[in-house]
Order: C-alpha cells, then sequence, then structure tokens
C-alpha cells in the first residue's frame, strides 16, 4: 500500500539511507554559500557609500570651516595679539595667579601676644577680604620664628600673588626671602623690620621705633622739669619686649639714648616680658620680692600690655603709681584700655604705636598691580596722649 519510494529508504541498508541523506545536505550547501557572497556584495557597497558620504561631508564641512570660523578665528588672534601690545606699551598688566579674578594674598603673622596684635590682625582680616576683591591665606605664627619661615616656604609652593610678612624676629630670613623673590612673588614686610638685603623684598610698612623711644624720654624729660624735679636722681625701671624684635630694639634704643643725655638719671633694672600682660606681671612681682631695688621713680614698658601686667603686682604689693602716686607710669601703643587707665589716673603717658598697616599695604599692592614704583620705606603718623589729654581723644580711638 506504500509509494515505492519510501519501500526503498524503510527496507533498503544503512549505506543507502546514508547516500539519500547526503544528497539533501549538498543542497541545502549551496544555498548557504550563496546566500553568503551576497551579504559579502551588500557590505561592500556599504561600505564604499558610507566612506564617499564621509568624503563629501567632511569637504562640506571644510568649505563651512574655511568661509566662516578660520576667518573669525584669525580676527580674534589678530585683535588679541594687538590688545597684549597696546596693554603692554602703556604698562597695563594682567593680574597674575588669581582665582576667580581674586589677588591671593598670604598673611604670616606673629602670633596673639598682645592686644595691639589682635587690633593689627583684625585690621588685616577686614581688608583682605573676597568682597574687596582677595583671597587671604591667613598663618598665624603663634610667637615661633620657625613656624613662620616655614608659612613662607608654604606660601611659595602655593604661589600666591604677594606675602605679607610681619616676623617675630629680625633675623633668619634670608634664605626664605630669596626663595619668594626667586618664585617672582613680592613680598610686603610690615610692622617689625628683617635683617635681610632691602632688594629682596619690595617694601616696609611701620613704626620709628627708635622715634618712639625717643618720644617717651622727651615727654619724661619735659614732665620732670615741670615737676620741678630736673636735679634730682631718678630711678628707672625698663620693662622690654621680644629679644630680637623691631619694636624691642628701636624702642630700648631711643630710651637708652635719651637716658644717656641725663646724667642724673639711672636704670635701675631692665628685663624682658616678652610684651605680654601676664610676663609683665610675673617680671614686677619677681623684682619687688626680691627686695634688690629700693626706690622706682620711673617705670617705662615697651608696651601696653606689659604696664597693665606690672601694675597688678604693684597693686598686690601696695605700690603707688600715677599722677597722684610714687610712680611716674610710660608705656608704648595707645591701646583703647591705656587711655582709660590714664582718665582713672593709673597711667601718666602712652606713646601710640599704630597698628592699622593694612590700608598702605593695600596701597603698595594696587601700585605694584598698576605696575608702578613703590617706595621702599612707610612709616605711619604717630602721636603721644597723656592722663591730661587722654578724654579729649578716646572716642577717636579704633583699637
Amino acid at each position: 500500500d506504500h509509494p515505492a519510494g519510501n519501500q526503498e529508504y524503510d527496507g533498503g541498508s544503512s549505506l543507502d539511507a546514508y547516500q539519500w541523506s547526503g544528497s539533501g545536505s549538498t543542497q541545502g550547501s549551496c544555498k548557504t554559500q550563496f546566500s553568503f557572497i551576497m551579504e559579502i556584495i551588500f557590505i561592500g557597497i556599504a561600505v564604499i557609500l558610507g566612506i564617499w558620504l564621509l568624503f563629501h561631508a567632511a569637504i562640506y564641512l571644510w568649505v563651512l570651516f574655511e568661509e566662516y570660523v578660520l576667518p573669525i578665528l584669525i580676527f580674534c588672534g589678530v585683535g588679541s595679539f594687538f590688545f597684549w601690545l597696546i596693554f603692554w606699551i602703556f604698562g597695563i598688566k594682567e593680574t597674575p595667579g588669581y582665582n576667580d579674578g581674586l589677588i591671593r594674598v598670604g598673611m604670616i603673622q606673629t602670633g596673639k601676644e598682645s592686644d595691639w596684635r589682635d587690633a593689627n590682625t583684625n585690621d588685616y582680616l577686614n581688608t583682605f577680604t573676597k568682597e574687596r576683591g582677595y583671597d587671604l591665606i591667613y598663618i598665624d605664627g603663634n610667637s615661633s620664628s620657625e613656624r613662620q619661615v616655614k608659612a613662607m616656604y608654604d606660601l611659595i609652593q602655593q604661589k600666591v600673588d604677594y606675602i605679607i610678612l610681619q616676623p617675630i624676629v629680625e633675623t633668619g630670613w634670608e634664605d626664605a626671602i630669596h626663595a619668594a623673590k626667586e618664585a617672582g612673588i613680592p613680598v610686603i614686610v610690615a610692622d617689625r623690620k628683617i635683617a635681610v638685603d632691602e632688594t629682596e623684598y619690595v617694601s616696609w610698612i611701620g613704626s620709628d621705633f627708635e622715634e618712639e623711644g625717643r618720644k617717651a624720654v622727651t615727654w619724661l624729660d619735659q614732665y620732670l622739669t615741670e615737676q620741678g624735679r630736673e636735679n634730682e636722681t631718678i630711678h628707672i625701671v625698663l620693662l622690654e619686649g621680644t629679644e630680637g624684635a623691631t619694636a624691642a630694639i628701636g624702642r630700648t634704643n631711643g630710651i637708652l639714648h635719651g637716658v644717656e643725655e641725663h646724667p642724673n638719671w639711672t636704670i635701675v633694672d631692665r628685663g624682658c616680658a616678652n610684651f605680654t600682660q601676664g610676663e609683665g606681671q610675673t617680671y614686677m612681682e619677681n623684682l619687688l620680692s626680691e627686695g634688690t631695688v629700693k626706690d622706682i621713680d620711673v617705670i617705662i614698658s615697651e608696651n601696653d600690655n606689659m604696664i597693665f601686667g606690672a601694675m597688678k603686682a604693684l597693686d598686690r604689693n601696695g605700690k603707688s603709681y600715677g599722677p597722684e602716686g610714687d610712680i611716674i607710669m610710660i608705656s608704648f601703643d595707645a591701646l583703647h584700655e591705656s587711655f582709660e587707665n590714664m582718665m582713672a589716673g593709673k597711667l601718666h603717658a602712652t606713646v601710640e604705636c599704630n597698628p592699622l598697616l593694612a590700608s598702605t599695604v593695600e596701597t603698595v599692592i594696587e601700585e605694584l598691580e598698576a605696575g608702578r614704583e613703590v617706595d621702599k620705606i612707610y612709616n605711619t603718623e604717630e602721636n603721644i596722649y597723656t592722663y591730661e589729654n587722654a578724654a579729649d581723644y578716646i572716642d577717636q580711638r579704633k583699637y
């Protein structure tokens, strides 16, 4: 009942079955080879077409670039060159190293040894603000000259635009200042000086400390004359500031020179109290407890804070001082508290040392930014105030 073909497949040998199956596989292989060849042809055509399109697109873009973009670039380049040339001819310089348009200023402070220093620090912090166009990096020296030197090198590494240095002591700055100069960073020294060739830094801004010392001695001479004591033997105790600090060196020299001009004046004791109130008190308590100095007519303190400390020691030991007391009291700085003490009858006179240096420092920076020459030395204007005129000036004091 079955067709003959099926009978041959079902009943035939295994070889016959293999030959039948092989005949069908050969037909499928031919079809596969044909499809592969067609795919290769189509891919080739697509690649050639893509290359042709990319080539013509590149030509089109080049034409657009050459016709529109290239002239603009040439115009901008030529214009920039002429602008730079004009700025260079007229001395207008691009602001170096700005951060978002801000002038980066590194400021190295001595520490926090006195109220004068606090006023000085706040003056800088209020002047060099971002609102005024500055990015200030403030470093507290913490009363360590080694820390200050390290800070100088750190600021050089940060590539600031300017460095403001308020040194603790004058010595030990040669290498650091020279490194800043080699890096092209102008250094402005303020308050105290440094023992470095002046060609290594831009400017120094501060007080004439030796002149301050002479002012104190001149006032004392006039006061003793007014009191009819110009021929008396005058015993003086001198409280000195930090050893090696410009303020201490200058004021001490001015005072000593003035004392030498008066044969009847004698410095019976002198010592360093580092410009601090605590050390001023300790020094005076030790002096009084030792009993080696019997007579004290005058105490000259090289800053206000040391004499404030000395007052506490005098009070504890029952010593009278001030215009109505036995001891003449003279100090330096002219802080607001010293005016209060003069009005309270505890202090005779204070020689002003202006801590508000930031505005002058800023002026130097502005001049340098404009490419103009600056002075090597800027001295601040200062006065001497006494218990007689303190009430007239206390409301005008800014520190």
